[in-house]
């Protein structure tokens, strides 16, 4: 499939290297190892634990190997980035809408050997990987439909890329990217030092979350940026057809623009509500947030927390319904 090829790149490097163990209970993984987890379908949960190495629990038929791989910038060692591809996919309006390609450069694995775990399945599985604290690198692809929570992984580059579903990162950090073309992405109660995710036609939703840097875009989707923090650095948020949110605890410089069909709404500033910079809690980082045919919300907190808005915030109450567990 077209839309996995780049990931799938990866998985090929580490595949030619030298199979050093196959399906033990544990594996032990040196300094900062790579987990590479590959399936056709199913649910995946990644828990990251306190031991010194990767295990996998799974009913299923789900291969795991280790091998030993190099990465850098000289001939046959795996490159430093990712380059992030989409196949088209149609629209509920009955066009197709294709994800541009982009390319991820990661810095939380140094140059030279590591260990990397790889975890792969055909059928439909449920398994639950745990990866050391200390893992370098986590990939994960999925070719159809999935379900995917990362929990705890803090301070290596997490990189999801899913063609439909839903990825859930729940108190995670470091570096991201997540891709799911058609499917939801939820992020909760985590800290970020760069996160850069993107849907085709699902929404994006992050919960009590703090970035430094952050770009969130979305064709037909919606996004929330609900009850969260955000740090000098890019915080940029857009969507083509959907409605934008943002919900702040710290102060901000925020630049909000809409499309003709819809209009920007503020709970914090009751002279206007249109196009324009908009200041909370005496300003701080600049965010971009922007919707080309939608409308775009701003405010304070969290929209839990709002007792009483007009009916133009209804699509923003409705959205933050599916999010909740």
């Amino acid at each position: 499939m077209r839309g996995f090829a780049a990931v799938t790149l990866l998985s090929y490097a580490l595949q030619a290297a030298t199979v050093a163990n196959a399906q033990p209970a544990l594996l032990d993984t040196g300094d900062a190892p790579v987990v590479q987890i590959g399936i056709r379908s199913g649910t995946i949960v990644v828990d990251t634990w306190d031991r010194p190495g990767v295990s996998v629990d799974s009913a299923d038929d789900v291969s795991v190997r280790k091998v030993a791989a190099r990465f850098g910038n000289e001939p046959g060692a795996i490159a430093m980035s990712v380059p992030m591809l989409s196949a088209p996919i149609r629209t509920p309006q009955g066009d197709f809408v294709t994800l541009p390609p982009e390319n991820f450069v990661f810095s939380t694995v140094t140059p030279g050997a590591h260990d990397a775990v790889l975890v792969t399945a055909t059928d439909v599985v449920a398994a639950t990987v745990h990866v050391p604290a200390n893992t370098a690198l986590v990939v994960i692809r999925s070719g159809a439909n999935s379900q995917i929570n990362v929990n705890n992984y803090r301070s290596g580059t997490l990189i999801v890329h899913s063609r439909a579903g839903a990825v859930r990162l729940n108190n995670d950090g470091g570096d991201a990217f997540v891709q799911v073309v058609n499917g939801t992405i939820v992020a909760r109660n985590s800290s970020f030092n760069r996160i850069r995710v993107r849907t085709a036609l699902r929404n994006i939703v992050f919960e009590h979350c703090n970035a430094k840097q952050i770009e969130a875009t979305s064709t037909g989707g919606s996004i929330v940026y609900d009850g969260g923090t955000l740090q000098p650095g890019l915080a940029h948020f857009e969507s083509e057809r959907g409605n934008v949110a943002i919900g702040l605890n710290s102060g901000a410089r925020i630049a909000a623009r809409s499309g003709t069909a819809g209009r920007v709404y503020t709970t914090f500033d009751k002279q206007r509500n249109g196009e324009g910079m908009y200041v909370l809690g005496g300003g701080g980082p600049l965010v971009n947030a922007s919707s080309s045919q939608g409308s775009v919300y701003l405010y304070d907190g969290t929209i839990a927390s709002k007792k009483s808005l007009g009916q133009e915030w209804a699509p923003l109450t409705r959205l933050r319904r599916p999010a909740k567990r």
